[in-house]
């Protein structure tokens, strides 16, 4: 790992793990961290089908809302960059579908993948997706990229560190590197503890290593000389909670909050209030609110 002393307080205990406010890393993360040896066994053959049952099959028909998500972050990426820089990464890709959107807007992608069902699936349509960890692979077997993306892969690395400046070498000059990452430990997850009596309910070790918000990503970023060229937040779920609709440990519910958080984007959407949306979002970020 990029630092091998962890120093700080211990703030909770989450399956055996204590959750520990890193000084020397700058973010909240598990220690002691599982092994490498751990890590393989989580990741390739049961993460999807134990950890996450039904998972690809939920993901697969929502497909249409992902394409509508992805293609707005592909926007941002082509406001940023000049027509002829269009190589994108996508660490932890899954199923392929943000590969999928950027292919169909003209992108060149690559993917890597841990899981052997989401590789699979990724090259089954077409897609040209990696498998392993992105840290086995090297420069030389990847190239160079426009885009870095890491969505919902940072929480779960040993070492999210030396994964950010190992993106930064794979970067040509002026590129990007979009992370999205659950905002844990947030104004209103407390919130919510406080009005439902809840412990620290987001906190999922050890598929959760690391938790962040934005001052601590940005402090991070910082660290491996990057600069933050936009800033957004995805739609807060503790709103369902503080609205009264408690599905914590009701499945069920969940997926209806989730469902209708999907129809509020998308009707957003068809109704030509995209930009609406954007900025809406933005405004969350700007207040350190949002679920990533």
């Amino acid at each position: 790992m990029g630092i091998t002393t962890h120093s700080g307080i211990t703030i909770g205990q989450n399956n055996g793990y204590a959750i520990l406010d890193c000084e020397s890393c700058g973010f909240i993360h598990v220690h002691p961290k599982p092994t490498i040896e751990q890590m393989q066994d989580i990741y390739p053959k049961e993460y999807y089908s134990s950890h996450y049952p039904g998972w690809i099959e939920k993901t697969l028909s929502e497909q249409e809302y992902w394409r509508i998500a992805f293609s707005r972050r592909f926007e941002v990426f082509e406001k940023q960059l000049p027509e002829n820089r269009r190589r994108v990464l996508d660490v932890g890709c899954f199923l392929g579908l943000f590969l999928q959107a950027g292919k169909s807007r003209g992108w060149s992608v690559v993917g890597i993948e841990p899981s052997e069902q989401g590789v699979a699936h990724g090259r089954k349509n077409g897609l040209d997706v990696r498998h392993g960890f992105f840290e086995d692979f090297s420069e030389h077997e990847l190239g160079k990229f426009d885009v870095i993306n890491l969505s919902l892969t940072l929480e779960h690395v040993l070492d999210p560190i030396s994964l950010i400046d190992k993106a930064h070498g794979l970067l040509s000059a002026g590129g990007l590197l979009c992370i999205e990452v659950p905002n844990d430990f947030s104004a209103l997850q407390q919130g919510v503890k406080k009005v439902l009596d809840k412990d620290d309910y987001w906190l999922s070790a050890p598929h959760h290593l690391n938790y962040f918000n934005f001052q601590s990503l940005a402090l991070v970023l910082g660290k491996s000389n990057f600069e933050i060229a936009h800033q957004t937040a995805t739609f807060p779920m503790e709103f369902f909670l503080l609205f009264g609709e408690n599905y914590l440990g009701n499945d069920a519910l969940g997926r209806e909050c989730h469902r209708r958080r999907m129809t509020f984007e998308t009707n957003l959407k068809n109704a030509g209030l995209g930009e609406f949306m954007d900025k809406f979002y933005e405004f969350l970020a700007s207040q350190d609110a949002g679920r990533e």
